[in-house]
């Protein structure tokens, strides 16, 4: 072996362990506490209800659930034709293989912190080298945002978000300057998919970045066939992730998805983290007081760093300050009242809801920052030795008082256990994937109420109905009625559930106002199934996926 092969293994080695023990004691309160860390009650049960529920219907057999049987008192939910469901998934995976809920989603905030700051590293390290690279990834993990992420936010999908950033804008260079397309093209496509899968809303909001760094990187001249390549590039992770995408395009107008926009606590107006120059609105959360602070502390934590160490420079590092510092800035900037005619100018701004969710590209272009002020240092060249020792010490000093905040914010996260997360909330879930046929008020109402009332036929009273099966894909029963009756199945109608009597498919209707699916069975003894299946979107979805993933195999050469 080489000694630059060598070298280069040591240093991913200890980029390795650097990651991993920087999430491990960032970690360690989660991993250990038996509980889910978050101040926001209603995101934590949403996301817990869906692992558990997930991880019932994996262990029933169903790779790729959709449905959500518990949800809603027992009626169900389409949630994860909507919602991203990478994430979701790999915790239902964990959570099978160790048989613990909480330590399962410990596990995977763990696993995003680490696999976050080390592919930071990789990024960093093909720009800048091993030092740059290596800060970076440190910054990246204990910028105080990220710690206040794992230990006070509820939200649980985006957290993972951060992994891909770095891999997104490592392979949109190498496709921009490969000679074909090739593995530059499919990585990108790759982690795009994967961005897409894990939180669409981030992925939106990532494209304008990976764009203008693909076209910077090209350089003049070459700008043409490398806005080919990222589109491709795009269009292709789009098309990986299109078992989930396609069915989203096409279904929206099935559930109340409206709602996502519709409220005014959902309206982005209500929820700027600075409002400047007009007063804050009565309906922005009340913590984001803290929010704002912390905020601020990670935006001085990084751009101080980085102005401590650019007089140490022995080169300038070309494009990098200038571009991350606009990743930074622009966030920032787009999380005030200032920029409410960017939200109402950009199409699809108004989904994003929260502009505080820019605040994770805000973190992504900080930690690229604090490179770019590394890239070039000149420690031992540098003429000044008193100041250099100065800056040096400086810099360490910023970055102790970095790690006592984080500490204060790990100390105090709020801590929900089962208790807090269990019993009468097991059934929560959202109301915008609801069936658009089922009114809300009559959800509100009645959907909690007799929950052990699954089969019913309201008019009849010699009518007998047995439950053989009630799991996430199925419901099986048997009935037994002196005439020709009509029964009631608490479960919401939506595409894609069929109904079966005695093995021949029979055609479903569904009750007004609840939405409860209605089936019509004949005189007699009968056995009744009903199956939650593929529709014709979600079928084609599939398949653009499967042809997506076989190109993309043929790209880096594997077929």
């Amino acid at each position: 072996m080489s000694v630059d092969g060598l070298t280069k293994r040591r240093e991913a080695a200890l980029a390795i362990a650097v990651s991993a023990a920087a999430s491990l004691a960032v970690s360690y309160m989660q991993l250990t506490g038996h509980a889910v860390f978050a101040c926001s009650h209603e995101d934590s049960v949403l996301f817990v209800n869906w692992v558990r529920q997930v991880t019932e219907s994996m262990a029933s057999g169903v790779l790729f659930p959709r449905w959500m049987p518990e949800s809603h008192g027992g009626y169900g939910n389409p949630t994860f034709i909507f919602y991203p469901p990478l994430v979701i998934y790999l915790t239902a995976l964990i959570n099978l293989a160790i048989g613990d809920l909480f330590l399962s989603v410990a596990v995977m905030k763990v696993l995003a912190l680490f696999l976050s700051g080390l592919f930071m590293y990789v990024f960093v390290r093909d720009l800048w080298g091993f030092g740059p690279g290596l800060a970076s990834a440190f910054v990246y993990m204990l910028l105080p945002f990220r710690v206040f992420d794992l230990y006070h936010l509820g939200v649980y999908a985006s957290k993972f978000a951060y992994v891909w950033f770095p891999l997104i804008l490592h392979f949109s260079k190498k496709a921009v300057v490969e000679q074909r397309f090739g593995a530059g093209t499919a990585g990108l496509a790759m982690t795009y998919g994967l961005q897409c899968l894990t939180h669409l809303l981030s992925a939106y909001m990532f494209t304008p970045v990976l764009v203008v760094f693909g076209l910077i990187v090209a350089g003049r001249g070459k700008r043409g066939l490398a806005a080919a390549r990222l589109a491709t590039g795009c269009a292709l992770g789009i098309a990986l992730s299109a078992f989930y995408i396609l069915p989203v395009m096409m279904e929206r107008t099935f559930v109340h998805f409206d709602l996502l926009v519709d409220l005014d606590i959902n309206h982005y107006w209500n929820n700027y983290l600075f409002f400047l120059f007009r007063p804050r609105s009565p309906l922005n959360p009340p913590v984001y007081g803290y929010v704002a602070r912390v905020v601020i502390a990670s935006v001085l934590f990084g751009v101080s760093l980085y102005l401590v160490l650019r007089p140490l420079k022995a080169h300038s590092e070309g494009y990098g300050s200038a571009f991350f510092a606009a990743v930074a800035v622009v966030p920032l900037f787009l999380m005030s009242s200032l920029s409410g005619f960017v939200w109402v100018l950009v199409p699809g701004m108004k989904m994003l809801q929260y502009p505080t969710r820019w605040s994770a590209v805000m973190i992504f272009g900080l930690a690229c920052l604090v490179g770019a002020g590394l890239h070039g240092l000149d420690v031992k060249g540098s003429p000044a030795g008193g100041r250099t020792k100065v800056l040096l010490g400086f810099a360490i000093l910023l970055l102790l008082l970095c790690l006592c905040y984080d500490l204060e914010i790990m100390r105090n996260g709020c801590r929900l256990t089962d208790k807090e997360l269990g019993g009468s909330l097991r059934s929560l879930d959202v109301k915008e994937y609801v069936p658009a046929d089922v009114s809300l008020d009559w959800l509100d109402r009645e959907a909690n109420k007799n929950v052990s009332d699954l089969v019913s036929s309201p008019d009849e009273k010699d009518v007998t109905a047995v439950v053989k099966a009630w799991g996430p894909p199925k419901r099986m029963f048997t009935v037994n009625a002196p005439h020709e009756i009509v029964l009631r199945v608490r479960t919401f109608y939506y595409p894609g559930w069929k109904g079966y009597i005695d093995g021949v498919e029979t055609p479903l209707s569904h009750e007004r106002d609840s939405g409860a699916i209605l089936v019509k069975a004949p005189k007699g003894e009968h056995d009744v199934t009903l199956t939650f299946t593929d529709t014709f979107d979600r079928w084609v979805g599939k398949v653009f996926s499967a042809l997506a993933a076989f190109t993309v195999l043929l790209m880096i050469g594997k077929v």
